[in-house]
């Protein structure tokens, strides 16, 4: 269970950045954005899997996020974009460099180490074992809410130390 829960989250270390790339460019704003990254990298925890090793995780990725955008613009009833501009929006996010990947995933290592550990176990706990965010906040004592947007400051926190650090090693 602690390879597939690290081979998982190595992936997504690998292509997060991505998946919120897409998300931004196919939802109306950037919280919209997060909160769809949040639940497409549950369900992807959930359904990990199904995942078949040698696929590609970013396309696999993208397509539970395009189907988790597509459900909250109906809800919303918002017109999602055309099937189109989606496919050319994950070719282009398919086309990230390994460097960069690898560039990534060590700055995220090391942000991950920078946290409180608090904040990094509630990460860990969040991402393994399969756990929705209401089971997670029945566990540790808390709504269901005050997780998510405790995840979302963590993952704030995440993406500008990547950055910062990405930027810092002459990285984009």
């Amino acid at each position: 269970m602690a390879s597939d829960r690290e081979h998982f989250l190595t992936l997504l270390a690998d292509h997060e950045a991505q998946l919120m790339g897409f998300l931004c460019a196919i939802t109306p704003n950037h919280q919209d954005a997060e909160d769809l990254l949040q639940q497409t990298v549950l369900t992807m925890w959930q359904k990990f899997s199904d995942f078949e090793p040698g696929t590609s995780f970013i396309a696999w990725g993208c397509r539970i996020a395009r189907y988790k955008a597509m459900n909250l613009m109906q809800s919303r009833r918002v017109t999602p974009l055309a099937d189109d501009v989606i496919e050319l929006l994950l070719v282009a996010q398919s086309e990230q460099e390994p460097e960069q990947r690898q560039a990534r995933r060590r700055a995220l290592a090391g942000c991950l180490k920078k946290l409180p550990e608090k904040d990094r176990t509630l990460v860990e706990l969040a991402y393994t074992d399969g756990r929705t965010i209401k089971q997670l906040a029945d566990e540790i004592g808390r709504s269901a809410g005050g997780v998510y947007n405790s995840l979302a400051r963590i993952r704030g926190l995440l993406f500008g130390c990547i950055q910062a650090t990405l930027a810092t090693e002459g990285h984009s």
